[in-house]
């Protein structure tokens, strides 16, 4: 973190791209990718998501809008459709038409939003073939990607079996509601094999080095009235909450590729590549994250300070009043689910856009009137990871892990899928 006048100054050094977050898409160029994007964001609030699932749709959509804006231009390796669009198709008509119908499917209830903004979306094209075949198309497009994601396990009933005792996950206060999403570690991936595919190792052994450091660590600086938690850690830890009502830890990171695109002039191609890349490794995050917390079952600080006397090794001392300074998500803690969207967000644009070194600032749904300044995409993550360790809700190696694994996933996904058919395609802005 830097202040804002050392941005500035940054700014004006040219060090990296300036990206400011914290006005509207209008002091940029937007296009139908951006504007669909920002449709998304909206239905994700509406709907009132977690993350998961507000993940899937960020891919349900984006993938479908790069499928039908590639269809036409060819200029990428599709995602998975190889019939040929019609000849003559409107990219920026097939776009519009495909965001739509894939939010009306994920969002029935807010279908009558999405009729009004497909109606102004599509009143900036030119009446005539061009344009009633890329709609068509769009909507072909999308009903395709919706069928592919049918049966992928998201409404899956299932129904763990937790162990009992020293380290193992149990139902946190105060609502002690049961384990969240138990089957999202079997959803159908992205762009992985399978959801272990990035499974990190074990979390360390309780009365470990690692764990009684990580122990002390979220002891003092997550409790709710510590002393120990400057207030700009507080802050840290309420701007990356993205709770209920929020665009969510994924939709954070949309927002920073929105403005990035918008300020850069992608073009309908590549914003329409760079969002589906983003989504996908996100989504196949939540897989990657879920995953591994009901894999391993492991305890939340809360419970693990409040019981340490289970460890049975005396390195560490129960706290029955410790109270954590945001509320503990119902699903186990091993790896932190905001550390691994992070990862794998920073990643994707950090190769996208060839350079780490990105000035950007950003604010928060949660926290208003809130601004945070970063030097590089990898410094939000990291900041985004350590704030759950600060809100008293997760040990640093579920940070580190997370971190780690995301951007594993990160790399695989940006080498793996919508590759440019040819070394001259335009795979970037330069």
């Amino acid at each position: 973190m830097f202040s804002t006048a050392t941005f500035r100054k940054l700014s004006v050094a040219g060090f990296g791209v300036c990206v400011a977050l914290a006005g509207t898409l209008g002091e940029a160029r937007a296009d139908v990718v951006t504007d669909w994007n920002g449709i998304l964001l909206d239905a994700v609030r509406a709907e009132k998501s977690v993350p998961p699932h507000a993940s899937r749709a960020m891919a349900c959509v984006n993938v479908s809008i790069f499928e039908a804006v590639n269809g036409i231009l060819g200029l990428y390796e599709p995602y998975s459709l190889t019939d040929p669009a019609p000849p003559g198709a409107s990219p920026e008509a097939a776009a519009a038409a495909a965001a739509y119908q894939s939010l009306s499917q994920l969002f029935p209830a807010q279908r009558k939003v999405f009729d009004a903004a497909l109606k102004a979306s599509l009143s900036a094209i030119p009446e005539g073939p061009s344009k009633e075949a890329g709609i068509a198309w769009g909507l072909k497009v999308a009903d395709a990607i919706i069928a592919l994601r049918a049966d992928d396990g998201a409404t899956r009933e299932v129904n763990p079996r937790y162990p009992s005792g020293a380290g193992w996950w149990t139902p946190t206060p105060p609502d002690f509601a049961s384990g969240l999403l138990p089957n999202w570690a079997g959803v159908k991936p992205w762009a992985m094999a399978n959801g272990s595919q990035f499974r990190p190792p074990p979390p360390p052994a309780l009365g470990s080095a690692d764990y009684l450091k990580a122990f002390s660590e979220v002891a003092r600086l997550g409790r709710i009235d510590s002393p120990s938690r400057s207030k700009e850690q507080s802050q840290i830890a309420l701007f990356w909450a993205d709770g209920s009502g929020t665009s969510t830890p994924p939709g954070h990171w949309l927002l920073v590729a929105l403005r990035l695109a918008s300020q850069r002039n992608l073009t309908l191609h590549e914003s329409s590549r760079l969002f589906a890349l983003l989504s996908m490794a996100m989504a196949d995050a939540a897989i990657v994250s879920w995953d591994s917390k009901y894999h391993y079952d492991h305890w939340r600080p809360v419970t693990g300070i409040r019981h340490a006397e289970l460890e049975g090794n005396g390195g560490t001392r129960a706290s029955p009043p410790w109270v954590p300074f945001i509320a503990t998500p119902p699903f186990p803690s091993y790896t932190s689910g905001h550390s691994t969207f992070s990862g794998s967000a920073s990643r994707i644009l950090e190769l996208f856009f060839g350079t780490d070194a990105v000035l950007f600032s950003l604010v928060s749904e949660g926290l208003p009137g809130v601004e945070r300044f970063f030097a590089s995409f990898s410094q939000a993550a990291e900041e985004a990871g350590q704030s759950r360790i600060y809100g008293g809700i997760h040990w640093q190696y579920d940070n580190q892990a997370g971190l780690a694994s995301g951007r594993a996933l990160g790399d695989h996904v940006f080498h793996s899928r919508l590759r440019p058919r040819s070394p001259t395609a335009p795979g970037r802005r330069p």
